[in-house]
C-alpha cells in the first residue's frame, strides 16, 4: 500500500512547476507529522499565475469580477501576475518578509485575490478571515497570529447598501499591538473618514510599483495560508497548509471532481475566510489555468435571478455553492431561472453544509433532469480538498428524490468509521468518519496548538468532527458534526468562541452555545444563558444580548433562540 500512495502522489505532482525537484514523495517516520515532496523547492503563488503568464495562457482571462451594482473587470493571467507582484512589492516595502502572517478581512473584490497572490509570494503566511464575522473574531486572530500587516476594505457592497467595515477594523485594532500597519482598499469611493496613521491605501500604495519580485523558493513543508476553524471541542483553531503538498492535492482533487476544460468557467460563490474560498474559488481554478468568477453581492438582489444572470453573461460551466443558498431560491419558483440561458452550466456542486432531499428535488426538476449533473461534495477544513462525493438518486416512477451514499474522490484516501479510541467499527454501526492514509493537501499543524493538532490522531486514524456508518454502498453520514461546532450556512462557527464573546457581556454569568435547526440556514445558534444574579430577567436584556452578538461576532453568527437558566 506504500508504494500504491509514493506511486499515486508522485504521478500527481507531476504536472506543477518544482524550482528544486523533492526526493521523496512522503515521509511518515514522524507519524502524525509527516513531510510531502521533501526537500522539493516550489512557490503555489508563482504556480498559479507566472506559470500561465509565460505559456499560451497569457492572455487568457483568469478572473472576472462583477459588483453588486454590475461593474465588471476582467483579469488575464498576465495582469493577475503584474499586479499581485506589484502589491507584493508593496508589502515588502512595509517590512514584510519570509515566514511572517498577514491577515485579510476582505469582501469578493479583485484586490482580494491580488492580495491572495501577493502574501504566499514573499513566503510569509496568509490568514483569511470571513469579512461576516464581528470585531471579536478578527481581534482574536490578530493577537493570535501576531499578524505583521492586516488587508482589508472600507467596505462593500450587500442588498444594495454599502456595508461600512471600518468600525469593525478599528475596534478590533483597540489594545492590540500589532499589525504593525493596515492596508486598506478603498472600495466605497464616498466614505471619506479620518484615517489612522497605520492605515494606508491600496491605491496609493500600488501606484508606480515595479511589475516583478522573484518569488520564494519554499520548500515544500513550508506553510502557505492558516485558515480557522473549529476543532472537537469546539475552539476556534488556525489549520497550517503547506505550499508542496496543498497545491499537488488541490490540483489532484480539481481534476478528480471537474474532469477540467481548458474552456470551462468555474464560479464557486464562497467568501474568504473559509477552506472553500482559499481551494476552489482562489487557488484551484488558477492552478489549473482556467477562468474564475467572483460576485461581491448577495444571490438575491436585486432579484432571485441574479444567479442566472451571471451564469449567462460569463458563460459558467461550473457553479458551486452551499445549499443553504439555493434553499433562499426556492420559494420564487421557476420564473427566474426561465429568463436566463444556462445552457453552458454542465455541473452544479454543493459542499460545506448539509444536502437535503427538498433541494434535491427542486434542482433535479427546475436545472438539471440528469442526476449526475449535480454533484454533493464532502470537505473538512482539516483535509483541504474535496474528499467524498455522493449524488442524487431518483426513483422516476414514484418520484422519490434521496442522495446516495459518499463514496471515495481520492482513491487513495481510506475512509473508516471507528470509535472514540480510534477503534474500527463494524458496517451499521454509528461512529465517527476517520482516515488512516493522509493526503498533501491536509493540515501540517494547528498554529502555537502542537497538541491540539495530535488531539485529531487517535488510533493511527486521523478523525474529523463528522458522525457516520459504513452502509453497503459506502458512507452515510449522519448530518451532524460535533455539537461544538455550529454550521450556519456554510460558516462554520466554534461554540466555544460564541460563549467567549456572550460571557464578555456585564449581564451574563455563565453560557452555553449548540446548534438549533434552521430551515434555511441548516443551523443557527441557541445559547443557554445564566445571567447575574442582580441583573433582572426581561425582555430587554434578550434584545440586548442579541444585540450584543451581532456587534462582537457580525452578522453572519445568527441567534436563533435564547433560553435563560
Amino acid at each position: 500500500m506504500k508504494k500504491q500512495i509514493m506511486e499515486y502522489w508522485k504521478e500527481a505532482s507531476s504536472g506543477l512547476f518544482w524550482f528544486h525537484p523533492w526526493n521523496k514523495v512522503l515521509d511518515v517516520s514522524s507519524f502524525p507529522k509527516v513531510t510531502w515532496f521533501k526537500d522539493g523547492k516550489t512557490n503555489i503563488a508563482y504556480n498559479a499565475v507566472d506559470v500561465h503568464a509565460i505559456s499560451h495562457r497569457r492572455n487568457k482571462v483568469a478572473l472576472v469580477w462583477e459588483s453588486e451594482p454590475g461593474q465588471r473587470i476582467r483579469y488575464t493571467y498576465f495582469d493577475l501576475a503584474r499586479e499581485s507582484k506589484q502589491f507584493a512589492n508593496v508589502l515588502k516595502s512595509l517590512g514584510t518578509k519570509r515566514g511572517d502572517k498577514v491577515v485579510l478581512f476582505m469582501p469578493n473584490i479583485p484586490e482580494t485575490i491580488i492580495a491572495m497572490l501577493a502574501v504566499p509570494r514573499l513566503g510569509a503566511i496568509l490568514v483569511p478571515v470571513n469579512v461576516r464575522y464581528g470585531p471579536f473574531v478578527l481581534k482574536k486572530i490578530l493577537k493570535d497570529t501576531q499578524a505583521k500587516v492586516l488587508i482589508t476594505a472600507n467596505g462593500y457592497y450587500r442588498k444594495g447598501q454599502p456595508i461600512c467595515l471600518r468600525p469593525t477594523v478599528e475596534s478590533a485594532l483597540s489594545g492590540v499591538s500589532e499589525p504593525s500597519c493596515v492596508v486598506m482598499v478603498k472600495r466605497l469611493q464616498e466614505e471619506e473618514f479620518e484615517a489612522r496613521d497605520s492605515f494606508l491605501w491600496y491605491h496609493e500604495l500600488i501606484s508606480g510599483q515595479r511589475p516583478e519580485c522573484f518569488p520564494e523558493e519554499m520548500e515544500s513543508n513550508e506553510p502557505f495560508a492558516i485558515i480557522y476553524t473549529p476543532n472537537h471541542e469546539g475552539r476556534m483553531v488556525g489549520v497550517i497548509y503547506s505550499h508542496g503538498g496543498f497545491m499537488v492535492g488541490l490540483s489532484h482533487s480539481m481534476e478528480l471532481a471537474y474532469n477540467l476544460k481548458e474552456t470551462d468557467v468555474i464560479w464557486w460563490n464562497t467568501e474568504p475566510g473559509d477552506i472553500l474560498n482559499l481551494a476552489y474559488t482562489v487557488y484551484g481554478p488558477l492552478l489549473k489555468g482556467i477562468t474564475t468568477v467572483l460576485y461581491e453581492g448577495h444571490l438575491l438582489y436585486p432579484r432571485a435571478e441574479r444567479i442566472w444572470q451571471i451564469i449567462n453573461k460569463y458563460g459558467v460551466t461550473i457553479l458551486g455553492t452551499y445549499p443553504s443558498r439555493l434553499r433562499a431560491l426556492i420559494p420564487f419558483g421557476q420564473k427566474p431561472i426561465k429568463s436566463w440561458d444556462y445552457s453552458t452550466l454542465r455541473t452544479i456542486s454543493l459542499s460545506g453544509e448539509k444536502f437535503d432531499e427538498r433541494l434535491s428535488e427542486w434542482l433535479y426538476e427546475n436545472i438539471f433532469d440528469r442526476p449526475g449533473k449535480i454533484k454533493n461534495f464532502w470537505i473538512t477544513a482539516e483535509l483541504g480538498v474535496f474528499t467524498l462525493i455522493s449524488s442524487i438518486k431518483v426513483e422516476t416512477k414514484k418520484s422519490i428524490f434521496s442522495l446516495s451514499p459518499f463514496r471515495c474522490l481520492i482513491p487513495i484516501a481510506c475512509p473508516s468509521i471507528v470509535d472514540e479510541n480510534g477503534n474500527v467499527l463494524s458496517k451499521g454501526q454509528e461512529g465517527v468518519l476517520a482516515f488512516e492514509t493522509p493526503i498533501p493537501s491536509m493540515f501540517t499543524g494547528i498554529w502555537e496548538g502542537e497538541t491540539l493538532y495530535l488531539d485529531y490522531f487517535k488510533n493511527g486514524y486521523f478523525c474529523t468532527k463528522d458522525y457516520a456508518f459504513l452502509a453497503d454502498e459506502g458512507i452515510e453520514l449522519l448530518g451532524h458534526r460535533s455539537k461544538r461546532a455550529i454550521n450556519i450556512g456554510g460558516l462554520i462557527v466554534p461554540a466555544g468562541l460564541v460563549e467567549s464573546a456572550i460571557e464578555k457581556h456585564s449581564a451574563v454569568a455563565a453560557v452555553v452555545a449548540q446548534p438549533m435547526e434552521d430551515s434555511v440556514k441548516g443551523q443557527v445558534v441557541e445559547l443557554k444563558v445564566k445571567l447575574k444574579p442582580e441583573v433582572e430577567l426581561d425582555h430587554e436584556i434578550r434584545v440586548e444580548l442579541l444585540r450584543y452578538a451581532k456587534s462582537e461576532l457580525g452578522e453572519a453568527v445568527i441567534i436563533g433562540f435564547i433560553e435563560f437558566i
